[in-house]
């Protein structure tokens, strides 16, 4: 899948808003986020499967997922981005460090 953002469809758009995204994640966390782009997760919680997927909506929270992210440091959570949790407001939903992700196509530097 080709990376895109939910809410921009111009590309240049929706880099600057995945960047600030990330910024404030970083901000709410502490943490160093990675530059890899996930495009959706499968991961367990409370001995039940979940799936989130950009654009889709959170199994959690019913909100579209507008990002998903992962600190750099390996045993890090995956961090679930959603409108009330991690985009505008409030820290992001954490999924387990061992989740099974799918990252967005790598694709060239953006123009």
């Amino acid at each position: 899948m080709k990376f895109f953002l939910p809410v921009a469809e111009d590309t240049k758009i929706a880099q600057e808003n995945y960047e600030a995204i990330k910024k404030f994640i970083e901000k709410q966390t502490g943490w160093p986020i990675s530059d890899t782009r996930y495009y959706e997760i499968h991961y367990r919680h409370n001995d039940q499967d979940f799936h989130a997927r950009v654009g889709g909506p959170d199994p959690l929270n019913g909100e579209k997922v507008f990002a998903i992210f992962k600190p750099k440091k390996p045993s890090g959570p995956f961090l679930v981005c959603t409108y009330s949790r991690g985009v505008i407001q409030g820290q992001p939903i954490v999924a387990s460090h061992d989740a099974q992700a799918v990252e967005f196509e790598p694709e060239g530097k953006l123009h």
